[in-house]
């Protein structure tokens, strides 16, 4: 009687049939050239954060968060939108 060779299985594959398969997530970039295109701006103009977030039609917490760098990953879709807004394109 001949023993039948198993395939070398990796871990994910084995697992493959337990686990539910999951959305891929976005790629996320670094929001720092935007935050340094919006200090430079206020710098520049002296105008505070609530004038520049309007001024480019951004959310003003939004912005004083990307500021205080509670945000420093944005999506890639969220910095094309930026950066369309900030003309920066």
């Amino acid at each position: 009687m001949r023993l039948r060779r198993w395939r070398r299985r990796d871990l994910a594959e084995r697992l493959a049939p337990y686990v539910q398969p999951i959305e891929p997530q976005e790629h996320m970039v670094s929001a720092d050239p935007i935050r340094m295109f919006l200090i430079r701006w206020m710098i520049e103009t002296g105008d505070p954060i609530e004038l520049v977030a309007k001024g480019f039609d951004l959310n003003h917490e939004y912005v004083r968060h990307l500021l205080n760098r509670e945000v420093v990953l944005v999506s890639r879709g969220q910095n094309c939108e930026l950066r369309t807004k900030l003309r920066l394109d």
